[in-house]
């Protein structure tokens, strides 16, 4: 339950109350119940760490009640009963990183098609006579392979 990918992914970048409600809707598949639950369950993380979390949320009855020993945790509770839509699903309610991180990442200016930028529009002049050559060199490669083409066509036309 607890790879390195969850360690530096999620557990790093986010306090206890984040990491337990991401343990909760991962293992038991439903939202945490308030924040006494998450309370509760930030302060099992700060005593005696997330392992032994994790190994609580597996030994529950819950758990054992809801997916036993062979089915993998899936998220209930999706769709109730007098409305339209159920739940979010739990990746779009659980982001990776805490609100600070996010922030951070949202003060990065957006990139439009990622790549090389230049700043004012257009490449130096030396980047853009290379892009002219090659432009040049390959046009006469396309006229140089249908003239060859046209040719050998004719060739075995006469025959």
């Amino acid at each position: 339950m607890l790879s390195n990918r969850f360690v530096d992914g999620v557990y790093n970048y986010n306090g206890n109350k984040e990491v337990a409600r991401h343990l909760v809707e991962r293992v038991l598949g439903r939202q945490i119940h308030g924040q006494a639950e998450a309370i509760a369950w930030s302060i099992v993380i700060g005593e005696q760490g997330v392992r032994a979390m994790v190994d609580q949320l597996l030994a529950s009855e819950e758990y054992t009640n809801n997916f036993g020993e062979d089915t993998v945790p899936f998220q209930r509770q999706r769709v109730l009963p007098g409305r339209r839509l159920g739940n979010q699903p739990l990746n779009i309610t659980l982001p990776r990183y805490g609100a600070y991180h996010r922030e951070v990442l949202a003060s990065f200016p957006p990139s439009q098609s990622g790549g090389f930028r230049v700043s004012g529009g257009m490449p130096p002049k030396s980047v853009q006579k290379i892009w002219y050559g090659l432009i040049l060199v390959g046009g006469f490669e396309v006229v140089r392979v249908l003239v060859t083409i046209m040719g050998a066509m004719l060739s075995t036309g006469a025959n």
